[in-house]
């Protein structure tokens, strides 16, 4: 139930009446000395936003998790250890470096991006780790298994976390 006289839409702003409210109006049961419920403040006409909203600057958030690193790390393992067999032991080696200096690349634009918000510092080593244990990685799994063994690995783990991401939405 509603004290308004008429309806009106749901949200937005309406003007009150002046009409007197249930509570305002006196009756005889009430004792003069009873406390009643302050009134609201006075609706004001001219409501209007000092600032607006397109104009006000919306700080960005630091990105949560190092879900990029991890992920770019993964699928460099993957997609090297997978063509070991097929390339020539220079182009691994060039596939090393190119990775090297992604990651690095990708390290600029971070402490680039936290001056520029003026975020605290994140810690480093997760960089350096991505770096070495990506490259040990497709070295230990060249040495150990072939790369047919390696891209059915590849497919079976891609799988599984395609599974999980449909399940979570």
């Amino acid at each position: 139930m509603t004290d308004r006289p008429e309806q009106h839409e749901e949200g937005g702003y309406y003007f009150a009446d002046d009409a007197p409210r249930p509570r305002d109006v006196p009756s005889g049961e009430e004792p003069p000395d009873a406390p009643r419920e302050p009134d609201p403040p006075p609706p004001a006409r001219d409501f209007r936003r000092t600032t607006p909203a397109k104009l006000k600057t919306i700080r960005p958030e630091r990105p949560k998790g190092r879900w990029g690193l991890i992920s770019g790390t993964g699928l460099y393992v993957m997609c090297s250890a997978g063509s070991a067999d097929y390339l020539p032991l220079s182009v691994r080696l060039v596939g090393h470096v190119l990775f090297w200096l992604a990651l690095g690349a990708a390290l600029l634009v971070t402490l680039q991006r936290e001056r520029a918000h003026g975020w605290d510092p994140a810690p480093r080593w997760p960089w350096a780790a991505a770096l070495i244990c990506g490259t040990l990685a497709v070295e230990v799994l060249v040495a150990a298994v072939s790369s047919p063994v390696v891209i059915v690995g590849s497919a079976v783990v891609l799988s599984v976390v395609v599974l999980i991401l449909l399940m979570l939405g």
